[in-house]
């Protein structure tokens, strides 16, 4: 089959092509007809022009391809230049649960710089790039001038809405996302809580506090409603907007991204509110750290003499030496004038006992101890000295006399001072008389000795700066504010009952001696004997000692700050003005030699608004409630915040820039606290119905709710 099969294709081949007839099929199919296309191109350059192909060079890069592009192997994207890490503080995405205190934002300084531990509150970005943290106290800041509660400009004209005219058919209310005329909703509202990762976090602040359509502002933070801006209880950050600040205050806006509110430490119930600079430059001392107890080792006098933030706190008079550190040279001269003629004198310390009588070895170190008590009773001018008592370290009386009051008396107080008409009548020493004696008495080496004595003092009129007060060397079991009372300190320390004398009041000696058998055994004791207190430090010490590399720190402040909670500080700065307080700054945060932490005080807005120990008489023009004028008090707040920015803008990039206030408005909190001195003074002489002054639960709520907005404070962080 095969070999027929060839045969058969060969002679086929042989024969050739031949004719056939047109019906006859063909082995061929027929070719197909030719159609002739326009023009066509896959890639035009009708009506645009090509840029060059990145693959071809010289002269292979012609306009004669037809528009084709030739292929070839793409070149690699360079890599983006390695950006530098930046610092940058962030809101955590933990739900806050309780408010941030000063002890928070203390510990926050102390991780920054050294060993605190990291908060929980707050998230800061590549934080190694941090190499220094300035901290400023700037009292005299409320949340009600960051919310227009407070009025910081004039009235605006009835065509103009937040600097936009009304006549403007484009723009109203509802542009702008609020209703200007509610004064609570021109911050915004508190930023949401809620679990965020990712970009969602990053466009949280942003998202929360969009422009919305009035009225509803208020928005579920974890499925409970947050209390309005200006409640003490509300413990939200919030944004700074500059178009819903003040003009004065929206150059806060451009150096923060939100307010904090800042809790100070103290106790509502009680009435108590601490120092914000206490509060901020002293810590607790870490694990390993506390300082070793003196256990019965001896200590000696010195170390038992109240500082000058005590005496202040405790209300004690101040030597002119001591207002000159505090105040400066200018207050101190307008208060020393004033004193003189309110009849108060003071010790002179241009001289001592001498370097021979200096016992170096003994507790007393030299110094001339008094023991001193006095009684008072109650005249036209309120109390006056009638007796005074004055006991040396051996327990002997050196001084013991009645004083004859300047003023009618209304009450001899017999319950409590043990006077009455019979002893006084014939007296003729007066309070002049006790002066210049005991002027003769105290020197630079005299230290005055007795429980509460600022109260003493004040009926003596006279100043003296190296005092020991039994009720702080000893300690209440609750711990301070809270202080022990003599008669409990003999009992229990010294098995001794004292002021027993029932309707015949103290005896003056008596108390004089307990006080001075209390120091002798604690400085037989030691400095815990008698204590419950926690030991603090200086945060200045604390950096100074971080193991990996010792920190340096600086203090800014009004007087003499090297003398006062400077001590520990590498850097201290006195200044007058806020100018120089600002000028300090700088010199200590930047350039060759600069510190690892700066704190500063602007005190020119608190000395404004009276916050501080000052007369009225510091305040310009004040308006109602005790408040400056408007205008005033816009131009202070003005000049504070231009000092803040000054501050800003000098420090070197990747620095922590902290701003606190301390506190909040602490003025009807002193009103009622003096309020209820002066009741607790006439409830002790008068009967109810005799008080000029009254103290009832309505007066005490008042005061518990004054203290939780002097406790109000503000804080603002960022990072240069």
């Amino acid at each position: 089959m095969t070999r027929n099969r060839k045969r058969k294709l060969n002679s086929i081949v042989a024969q050739g092509p031949t004719s056939a007839s047109p019906n006859a099929p063909s082995d061929e199919p027929p070719a197909l007809p030719i159609v002739k296309f326009g023009g066509f191109k896959l890639t035009t350059n009708a009506g645009m022009t090509r840029p060059p192909s990145p693959f071809l060079t010289g002269s292979e890069d012609r306009e004669d391809d037809d528009g084709w592009e030739r292929a070839g192997k793409r070149q690699k994207k360079s890599k983006p230049e390695k950006k530098r890490n930046i610092a940058e503080m962030v809101l955590s995405p933990q739900r806050l649960k309780s408010p941030v205190r000063m002890s928070d934002l203390q510990n926050l300084v102390l991780w920054l710089v050294a060993d605190g531990t990291a908060p929980q509150w707050l998230m800061v970005r590549n934080k190694p790039e941090i190499r220094r943290v300035v901290v400023l106290l700037v009292p005299g800041l409320t949340m009600d001038m960051f919310d227009n509660t407070l009025s910081l400009a004039p009235p605006a004209r009835e065509d103009e809405d937040m600097g936009v005219s009304n006549s403007d058919p484009t723009l109203g209310d509802e542009d702008i996302g609020v209703s200007i005329s509610d004064p609570t909703q021109d911050m915004g509202v508190p930023i949401p809580r809620a679990e965020l990762e990712g970009e969602e976090f990053e466009q949280a602040p942003a998202l929360a506090l969009a422009p919305t359509i009035a009225p509803p502002l208020q928005v579920m933070i974890n499925g409970v409603e947050p209390p309005g801006l200006s409640s003490p209880g509300n413990f939200w950050p919030r944004t700074l907007d500059a178009w819903r600040l003040p003009p004065c205050l929206e150059v806060f806006s451009e150096m923060f991204k939100h307010i904090w509110p800042i809790k100070a430490a103290g106790d509502d119930r009680n009435a108590r509110l601490a120092s914000p600079i206490s509060t901020f430059l002293n810590s607790p001392m870490q694990k390993g750290h506390t300082a070793k107890s003196s256990g019965n080792r001896r200590i000696v006098i010195s170390s038992l003499l109240m500082t000058l933030y005590e005496m202040v706190e405790d209300e004690y008079p101040l030597h002119s030496s001591q207002r000159r550190l505090r105040e400066g040279s200018e207050e101190e001269e307008k208060e020393t004038e004033k004193r003189k003629k309110e009849g108060w004198v003071e010790t002179d310390l241009s001289h001592g006992n001498g370097q021979d009588k200096n016992e170096g070895g003994a507790v007393t170190e030299g110094k001339t101890v008094y023991a001193i008590d006095c009684e008072m009773c109650k005249t036209v001018e309120g109390l006056e000295l009638t007796r005074i008592s004055i006991l040396n370290w051996d327990a002997e009386v050196v001084y013991d006399t009645l004083v004859k009051p300047t003023n009618p008396i209304t009450d001899y107080l017999t319950q409590y001072s043990g006077m009455t008409a019979a002893l006084l009548d014939p007296v003729t020493t007066t309070l002049a008389d006790v002066q210049a004696h005991l002027l003769t008495l105290f020197n630079n080496d005299t230290v005055l000795l007795g429980q509460s004595l600022n109260s003493d003092l004040t009926a003596m009129r006279l100043a003296h700066p190296h005092i020991v007060d039994t009720s702080l060397i000893y300690h209440h079991t609750r711990g301070p504010p809270y202080k022990p009372s003599l008669k409990w300190l003999a009992s229990k320390y010294l098995r001794r009952e004292i002021q027993t004398g029932g309707a015949d009041g103290h005896n003056s000696v008596e108390d004089a001696k307990a006080c001075l058998d209390l120091l002798k055994l604690k400085l037989e004791r030691g400095m815990d004997f008698g204590t419950v207190e926690t030991p603090t430090e200086s945060i200045f010490k604390r950096i100074g000692r971080y193991p990996i590399t010792p920190k340096n720190g600086a203090m800014v402040d009004y007087g003499q700050p090297e003398k006062w909670y400077g001590a520990h500080a590498t850097r201290t700065v006195a200044v007058k003005t806020d100018a120089e307080v600002v000028a300090g700054v700088l010199s200590c945060a930047t350039g060759a030699g600069a510190v690892e932490f700066t704190w500063g005080r602007l005190r020119a807005l608190e000395i404004l608004r009276g916050w501080g120990n000052t007369t009225s008489s510091d305040r310009i023009d004040p308006g109602r409630d005790g408040e400056p004028d408007t205008a005033v008090l816009a131009a202070a707040v003005e000049g504070v915040a231009r000092h803040v920015k000054e501050v800003y803008d000098g420090l070197d990039r990747n620095t922590a820039f902290i701003v606190y206030t301390g506190t909040g408005d602490p003025r009807e909190m002193k009103r009622l606290m003096d309020l209820q001195k002066e009741f607790k003074t006439q409830y002790q002489v008068k009967k109810w119905d005799d008080l000029s002054v009254k103290w009832t639960d309505v007066e005490n709520q008042a005061l518990q709710a004054a203290v939780k907005v002097a406790r109000g404070g503000l804080g603002f962080m960022t990072v240069t």
